[in-house]
């Protein structure tokens, strides 16, 4: 049981998450209330052009140039090449929130100061933030785990589900399967990266380690879950994925 600094903790990590969405919605409303995320890079946002001659270790950008190309030779394979229409890097002072065309809800991003909202999905794209995802984008295979794993939210918006919605509400519990089925789903990308030979087969050690180190966020899990999940998903594929998510949401094929 918490104890009362616990809960008090925990009562200040709350009401300052609300605050900063508080402060993004106001803030977008004012400076990007004429962006059309749904047909171009929104503003504070520089597109990320697909690139297997970027792959090489080399981290960074040039990592996620690499993954955004696996992961979209991925999401075609599997029949949902529609579903991450882009990749996009987030400026510092970035900002912006808006109806998402998918959900019905809100999808946005913010990098400036307490704003900053990290690796995340929604509305057809992806949003990397280079300079506070560094440890997700040291190398092509925790990029590509990392933007694999984002995309499952794509496939859950594409299937009903609202990942940010959930996120916001701030509810482990149902947040839980949405993000176990995701490193189920990255595995299940891993597999057939190394499958196809564009990955070694020490991709899976290098996805399993950064799983295990990102481990522990509201609604992530623990790294034995998280490194469980992907698992699952690399020998198991869609049925295991599916069966952590509670509904059939993700194909086994296309």
């Amino acid at each position: 049981m918490a104890g009362p600094r616990s809960a008090d903790r925990a009562r200040t990590t709350r009401v300052a998450a609300r605050v900063t969405i508080g402060a993004l919605a106001v803030l977008a409303s004012i400076v990007f209330a004429q962006i059309s995320p749904a047909t171009a890079a929104p503003i504070g946002t520089t597109h990320v052009t697909p690139d297997r001659g970027a792959c090489g270790d080399h981290g960074g950008v040039r990592s996620v140039s690499c993954a955004a190309h696996l992961t979209e030779r991925w999401m075609r394979r599997m029949g949902l090449g529609d579903v991450v229409r882009e990749t996009v890097l987030v400026a510092p002072v970035g900002a912006g929130l808006w109806r998402s065309s998918t959900t019905g809800g809100i999808c946005g991003f913010g990098a400036a100061g307490k704003l900053g909202l990290g690796l995340h999905h929604c509305d057809h794209r992806t949003f990397v933030y280079p300079s506070q995802d560094f440890m997700l984008l040291s190398d092509d295979v925790t990029t590509v785990t990392a933007l694999a794993h984002e995309s499952a939210h794509g496939v859950h918006e594409r299937a009903g589900l609202d990942p940010v919605a959930i996120t916001l509400s701030f509810d482990g519990h149902r947040l839980l399967p949405l993000e176990l089925s995701a490193d189920c789903w990255a595995g299940m990308a891993l597999r057939w990266f190394v499958d196809e030979g564009m990955l070694a087969a020490t991709a899976r050690a290098g996805a399993q380690g950064l799983l295990r180190a990102a481990a522990g966020g509201l609604g992530h899990g623990s790294a034995q879950q998280r490194q469980s999940a992907f698992d699952a998903g690399y020998l198991q594929g869609a049925t295991a994925c599916n069966r952590l998510l509670g509904t059939p949401t993700f194909p086994a094929g296309p």
